[in-house]
C-alpha cells in the first residue's frame, strides 16, 4: 500500500517538482481506479487543468505477521495474514470480500434472495 513519502520519492524520480501538490489514496485495490476518478472529476470541474495519476500496490508482497502486543509471553502464536487481514476482509460480514461478491452475484443471478437455494 501506497504511503506519502512513496508518492513523493516516485514524483521527485519522475521529475515532478517538489512545489508541486498531491495526494495519496490508500484504497487498497482501488486505489489507482479511485485516483483515476478523482482526477476525471478535478479536470471536470476545472480545479486543474493536469493532472499527474499514477498507482501501485503489491499485495502479493503483504507479510505474514504474529500478534505480539498482548499476547502470551510464553507459547506458539498464530500468524496472521496481513494481505487478508488488512487488505481482503470485510470486518462488517466477517468474511472475505471475495465471499461476498460471489454471494451478491449468486442473488443477482437468481433474481433476488427468495430465489437463492437455502434461504
Amino acid at each position: 500500500m501506497a504511503r506519502k513519502t512513496e508518492r513523493i520519492r516516485l514524483g521527485l524520480a519522475a521529475g515532478v517538482g517538489g512545489a508541486v501538490p498531491g495526494i495519496t489514496l490508500s484504497h487498497v485495490c482501488l486505489a489507482s481506479m479511485s485516483a483515476i476518478g478523482l482526477a476525471v472529476g478535478m479536470i471536470r470541474e476545472r480545479e486543474a487543468g493536469t493532472v499527474l495519476v499514477g498507482g501501485f500496490d503489491s499485495m502479493t508482497r503483504a507479510p505474514h505477521a504474529v500478534r505480539l502486543r498482548g499476547a502470551a509471553k510464553l507459547g506458539d502464536a498464530p500468524l496472521v495474514d496481513v494481505m487478508v487481514h488488512d487488505g481482503l476482509h470485510c470486518s462488517i460480514a466477517g468474511s472475505g470480500m471475495g465471499l461476498l461478491l460471489d454471494v451478491r452475484d449468486l442473488v443477482r443471478r437468481a433474481g433476488g434472495v427468495e430465489n437463492v437455494p437455502g434461504t
